[in-house]
């Protein structure tokens, strides 16, 4: 990550405006929990290419990292499913953002009509979406089937990190402490050290005077300022 951050900033050295360097820092940034410099790198990048609706999803997902749930819902809203990386990041980012702010039955209603279609038959990105939604709704039996679901995609699917995520918070809202801390741990080991995230997560609000899930996140706040440290000065 310190080199990718590098790289990019190198190449703004040779060229303010290259396409995509200030993309690339806001997606390192994001995924490091440095949020407010994510939003900062993709709002520069929108500055260089107005014009690319791409962008905006990067900070519809920023915005909504930051507990600015309406703002970010928004913005994800008002990309169309096509500017999206794939369409189940368009469903996964809208979904949540939608969960966030409390809609809960309109979040379900479109993960049920993406995994309707073929290409995204039992998505399990979407269906770790679906596994929070019915765990959030008190749906035990349902969420538990949707994490099942969900677990058995760990060999097949390059990002799992945002899958194990999704499924320890499914466990935190299902009260499930021990399971919700074990996948949560997994995400930030493969891929997804995002400390202010688990910390302010309204998902994981169960988990917050959990002994093991406080011992947890001081290790990750440490890892954080680690890594803030590293990649701000890269």
């Amino acid at each position: 990550a310190q080199r990718d951050v590098a790289d990019q900033q190198f190449a703004l050295t040779l060229d303010p405006k290259v396409k995509s360097a200030h993309f690339q820092k806001a997606f390192v940034f994001y995924h490091h929990g440095l949020f407010q410099e994510a939003l900062e790198e993709v709002r520069q990048e929108l500055k260089n290419f107005p014009t690319d609706q791409g962008l905006h999803w990067l900070e519809g997902r920023t915005l909504c990292a930051l507990g600015k749930y309406s703002e970010g819902r928004a913005m994800l809203d008002s990309v169309p499913d096509e500017a999206f990386p794939h369409l189940r990041i368009a469903g996964y980012c809208k979904a949540l953002a939608c969960m966030y702010c409390g809609e809960h039955r309109k979040a379900e209603a479109l993960i049920d009509r993406l995994l309707n279609q073929r290409e995204l038959a039992e998505d399990p990105l979407l269906v770790s979406v679906q596994a929070m939604l019915s765990a959030a709704a008190g749906r035990r039996q349902e969420a538990e089937e949707k994490i099942a679901a969900a677990k058995d995609a760990e060999s097949r699917f390059i990002h799992f990190h945002h899958i194990s995520y999704n499924i320890g918070s499914a466990y935190a809202l299902l009260g499930k402490s021990a399971e919700a801390i074990k996948w949560l741990r997994k995400s930030m080991q493969d891929g997804n050290p995002c400390y202010p995230f688990l910390k302010n997560d309204p998902n994981l609000k169960a988990l917050e005077n959990d002994p093991t899930f406080l011992l947890f996140l001081d290790d990750q706040h440490k890892a954080y300022e680690a890594n803030r440290s590293s990649l701000l000065g890269a």
